[in-house]
């Protein structure tokens, strides 16, 4: 993947050489990148439980609100791993 931005910085990735090139790593990765996912959710999931919405707007905003933190998680997984080549990765 090429970011124009972080590829000059050169301390990212900040964890070097833990890729998700062998099974046991990608299951690691994948159950590290699972509980940066469930505690953001856990811990927003109040917001919209107090809001004064009817349910479909809930559900919308829950919706979105999911998908912005799994980009988040995702953009904290890539910047600590590299995470993101999957078992695609060559080195």
């Amino acid at each position: 993947m090429d970011y124009p931005i972080l590829d000059k910085i050169s301390i990212f990735p900040l964890i070097k050489n833990f890729r998700a090139n062998t099974v046991f790593n990608a299951f690691i990765l994948a159950g590290i990148f699972q509980a940066i996912l469930i505690s953001f959710i856990l811990s927003t999931q109040k917001i919209v439980d107090r809001s004064k919405m009817n349910d479909f707007l809930k559900w919308f905003s829950s919706v979105m609100y999911i998908f912005i933190i799994t980009l988040v998680s995702y953009t904290i997984m890539y910047l600590v791993f590299g995470f993101g080549g999957g078992m695609l990765s060559n080195n």
